[in-house]
């Protein structure tokens, strides 16, 4: 609309400098900002963190402190809306489990008590053409997990070599995690008890299950 106005009025002469003077300085501080670190150029840390801690400021907070750059402020590079995030050596799984259980899901993820250690049900991506590969994993895997907007939980290394869901035509995958006994043993903790709540599935043919649901309710 300014177009067809002529002269320009005093007040918005004004606003056209104000506006010129912003952009360019957000141009220079745009310019001065160092360049993002791609993900997968960071190795894996693990023993920078321990089984049930929280990374507070979502997956940017999360592959940074798996990286032992807990306190770093790096810009990143990868594809925020992934579920799987590859690191250098490494692969990082972000699940969510939504606030309700009764709300629809795509995926049904569960974590799945079973001989004293948890399973976790996965589902390749959707649009990953070589989904296969997912079963033969040659680098590490380990989860980040939370219920709906909370902090991701670190929950350890799963293994390696998933069995694949019985009669699953998408094609799901389950995954023991190793860290088991230290998740499990942090089950009290609020962030973990509200993450069973959501997630657990009690296995009815074993009783050890019901008082770890149960304690965390």
């Amino acid at each position: 609309p300014w177009r067809a106005l002529r002269p320009l009025t005093p007040e918005m002469l004004r606003y056209a400098a104000l506006d010129a003077h912003v952009l360019l300085s957000l141009n220079d501080a745009l310019a001065a900002r160092p360049a993002p670190t791609r993900v997968d150029s960071l190795p894996a840390r693990p023993d920078s963190l321990a089984v049930g801690d929280l990374a507070r400021g979502g997956k940017d907070a999360a592959i940074l402190a798996l990286a032992g750059l807990r306190d770093h402020n790096a810009l990143l590079d990868y594809n925020r809306r992934a579920g799987v995030v590859r690191l250098k050596d490494a692969y990082v799984f972000f699940v969510t489990w939504p606030s309700s259980p009764a709300a629809p899901r795509k995926y049904p993820n569960l974590l799945r008590p079973r001989d004293g250690r948890l399973e976790l049900t996965w589902w390749p991506p959707p649009t990953d053409r070589h989904a296969r590969r997912w079963a033969s994993l040659d680098k590490p895997v380990f989860l980040f997990a939370r219920a709906a907007s909370h902090p991701f939980l670190f929950c350890g290394r799963l293994h390696d070599l998933p069995a694949p869901i019985p009669d699953d035509p998408r094609g799901g995958l389950l995954f023991t995690l190793r860290d088991s006994a230290a998740l499990l043993a942090r089950r009290h903790e609020p962030a973990l008890a509200t993450l069973f709540r959501r997630a657990l599935q009690p296995d009815p043919d074993d009783a050890s299950t019901r008082p770890t649901l149960n304690d965390a309710s």
